[in-house]
């Protein structure tokens, strides 16, 4: 079945088939894939929509890192105070994959290559701020490969950005998911 909004068409059955394929790494993320499955199928209103914030949208983000995984890059989000990976909302007819690499080209100014599949899935919440209600991402990750000797550069209002070795990660940030996804690089021989 096709979502649409509008005159632009959503596939929502291909990440359906996408996140039945992907194994959890943990019990938190066979709980957030339940609750994105959930969310699809359940969903009364468009869920990829960014003025879906009850009980909010579908996100994709990207796990940025250098040719031989030792590097990440990180995006200090300065709306919500935490350095993260880049990523937000999807734009009316791309898929995950497209948004991910739009975001990273958007925040960092470089551009990478991605597989087409999940590298990590969280469910998280979104403060209310400047009109905006609080709302939930159910966030798609996926894995994004860039050369590492290109210098990124911060989108404007957006913050710092910059690479970091996978072992120094934790001195940035605490965020569990974030920890996941650096045991995920290191297991998995990136």
């Amino acid at each position: 079945m096709e979502v649409s909004k509008g005159s632009e068409y959503i596939h929502t059955p291909a990440l359906q088939k996408l996140l039945w394929e992907y194994v959890p790494t943990d019990a938190t993320e066979k709980v957030a894939r339940a609750k994105i499955l959930d969310f699809i199928e359940h969903s009364r209103q468009f869920p990829w929509d960014r003025e879906n914030f009850s009980p909010g949208h579908i996100t994709a983000s990207a796990w940025v890192v250098d040719e031989e995984g030792k590097r990440v890059l990180l995006v200090n989000h300065k709306t919500l105070g935490k350095w993260l990976q880049p990523g937000g909302h999807i734009e009316a007819g791309e898929d995950i994959f497209g948004a991910a690499l739009r975001e990273v080209k958007e925040e960092t100014g470089l551009s990478g290559t991605c597989e087409k599949n999940i590298f990590d899935i969280d469910v998280h919440p979104i403060p209310s701020r400047s009109g905006e209600a609080g709302h939930t991402h159910f966030d798609i990750r996926v894995l994004v490969r860039v050369k590492s000797k290109v210098s990124p550069k911060g989108q404007v209002g957006e913050g710092d950005v910059k690479w970091v070795d996978i072992d120094s990660v934790s001195k940035l940030t605490k965020e569990e998911s974030i920890a996941r996804m650096v045991r995920k690089t290191k297991t998995t021989h990136i």
